[in-house]
């Protein structure tokens, strides 16, 4: 902070340059910081509850903590969704990051409402996940999936799953769903 008066850089002045962020990057970092108000989020990462009103909820990649006594913000990466996060919400539709990697057991237990799921990244879904979600129509799992518990879709009228490995399909036999459909890859 230079000052034209004294000569000097010791008059503690602060300036502000304005500059413009580029549309890409502004996409970029909104793409993976977007999310539903109401989302409960520990220092470890993991999503601990829901407490917002929203019907769709998406879950980004990361999570930005404000410290409000000096006024700095913490970028959280999105690792993680605690047993029961979401049990018996009323939301609709769940859209998680490519950084959430298992479902634990019943994360949306009795989420009545619940008719979406995409979660491009999942490899394992937990015992009883969905257990109750009788309006589940859509549950986008990706090529990923290595795991399915048991009853992790009970009450589900339909599931496609692709199914790399005997051990998937016989996973997928057991999720409980009423109408299974298995799409065997040469992986």
């Amino acid at each position: 902070d230079y000052s034209y008066k004294t000569g000097s850089y010791n008059d503690h002045e602060n300036g502000v340059i304005a500059f413009n962020i580029p549309d890409e990057i502004a996409d970029y970092v909104l793409e993976r910081t977007a999310y539903t108000d109401g989302i409960i989020v520990n220092a470890n990462g993991e999503i601990t509850g829901y407490e917002g009103e929203q019907k769709t909820v998406v879950i980004p990649e990361y999570w930005v903590e404000k410290n409000e006594k000096d006024n700095t913000s913490t970028a959280i990466k999105i690792t993680g969704i605690k047993a029961s996060a979401f049990a018996g919400k009323d939301v609709e539709v769940i859209e998680l990051s490519e950084n959430i990697t298992a479902i634990p057991d019943g994360a949306f237990r009795d989420c009545t409402s619940l008719v979406s799921v995409e979660g491009k990244g999942l490899t394992t879904i937990g015992k009883e996940s969905f257990k109750g979600c009788t309006a589940l129509k859509v549950c986008s799992l990706g090529e990923n999936i290595k795991a399915i518990g048991t009853d992790a879709f009970c009450d589900m009228q339909s599931l496609t799953v692709k199914a790399a490995n005997k051990h998937m399909v016989l996973s997928t036999l057991q999720s409980g769903a009423k109408e299974i459909k298995i799409i065997i890859s040469e992986s």
